[in-house]
């Protein structure tokens, strides 16, 4: 994968939403949500927009290719056989990151998934879809993509649970957050 396309990606899917989200975004300050509060909107869905770019459109086959899916349902075998540990590992790392900022918003925006069980079920559930998707256009549904992403969320959430700790008295954090 190429992170400069993907960097300028990023850019273009914020633009596209925030012109998208402009009538949205004075309907809610009408009935007083924060500014910020609505940024956050945005970015949890701008992270679910990134995720499904890069997992299914990014790396899409030029032909569709039902006959060529495949399934690992061994987590990192790779580590046994040896093939090239550079493109692995940087895949995993990719995987990791690309859900960490969808862990941070998915309770900032969602007061029920606060909880680290909810967290965890939507995002396993998240990425199930993902690569339950990527299975049925003739790309690899791999577990190690799976236990990756989902671990990528699990720190976006440890990351929230941290800022909330620390921010839970400000008066701002409580409205991005949705607690006035």
């Amino acid at each position: 994968m190429r992170l400069d396309a993907i960097i300028i990606l990023a850019v273009l899917i914020i633009i596209v939403l925030c012109i998208l989200y402009f009538p949205i975004f004075f309907r809610l300050k009408r009935k007083g949500t924060p500014f910020f509060r609505q940024v956050s909107y945005i970015l949890f869905i701008w992270s679910i927009a990134m995720i499904i770019f890069a997992t299914i459109f990014f790396m899409m086959p030029n032909n569709f290719s039902p006959e060529m899916r495949t399934v690992n349902l061994i987590p990192f075998i790779w580590l046994r056989d040896g093939i090239n540990y550079r493109i692995e590992i940087f895949e995993s790392i990719f995987n990791v990151l690309m859900f960490v900022p969808f862990g941070f918003f998915l309770p900032l925006v969602f007061k029920k998934c606060r909880q680290f069980s909810t967290t965890l079920g939507i995002a396993f559930l998240f990425t199930l879809t993902v690569e339950s998707t990527q299975f049925f256009i003739g790309r690899i549904a791999d577990v190690d993509d799976i236990i990756t992403n989902v671990l990528g969320a699990l720190i976006g959430y440890g990351f929230f649970k941290c800022l909330n700790g620390l921010l839970k008295d400000l008066s701002g954090w409580t409205k991005i957050i949705g607690e006035k």
